[in-house]
């Protein structure tokens, strides 16, 4: 191969790397702009707009790129009620665990009777009939913390349930491959 053949496709090679960089920029930021768009809609009480199979592929291969656009994507992947959310606890002393509503006044002196052993023991539940109950949201950085493994969260489901039930989000998956 001649010098000046090797110089033209070196430089070839030099434009298509720099265009691809750019594609995958540009992939990037309309993929993060379609979950904030999709988190925008399900927040307003729509259903969630579906995705194409390619946009499942690319978010799947790439992952979304930033904090924002990851908290976008979980919230449009796991909805429920937006009020309160479930946290899982466990017991070191006996090994039991579930999830309980997330509150805000939790283990807060002079707000909270679960340090009244009597209390529990009394009845049996007593977050339930607390008068200081103060229930947790479901906001980003609730959010943020569950996929920074700081908690994890639960989603109490509201559709079609006399009863709310909780889900262990983190143990959710999503199938990319268009198939069911």
């Amino acid at each position: 191969m001649s010098k000046k053949a090797r110089e033209i496709i070196l430089a070839e090679l030099e434009r298509e790397q720099i265009r691809l960089a750019e594609l995958e920029r540009q992939v990037r930021e309309s993929t993060v702009k379609l979950e904030a768009l999709r988190a925008e809609l399900s927040s307003g009480g729509e259903q969630p707009v579906t995705s194409t199979c390619a946009e499942a592929s690319a978010t799947y291969e790439t992952g979304p790129a930033s904090s924002e656009a990851k908290i976008a994507l979980f919230r449009s992947l796991f909805r429920g009620r937006t009020d309160v959310f479930p946290l899982r606890w466990e017991s070191r002393k006996t090994g039991r665990a579930g999830y309980s509503p997330a509150c805000a006044n939790e283990w807060a002196y002079g707000l909270c009777a679960k340090k009244d052993a009597a209390a529990k023991k009394r009845s049996g539940s007593i977050c339930g009939d607390c008068e200081n109950q103060a229930f947790r949201p479901v906001t980003d950085g609730e959010v943020l913390k569950h996929l920074q493994g700081h908690q994890v969260m639960g989603v109490y489901q509201s559709i079609g349930y006399t009863r709310s039930s909780a889900t262990d989000a983190s143990q959710m998956t999503l199938d990319t491959t268009g198939t069911r």
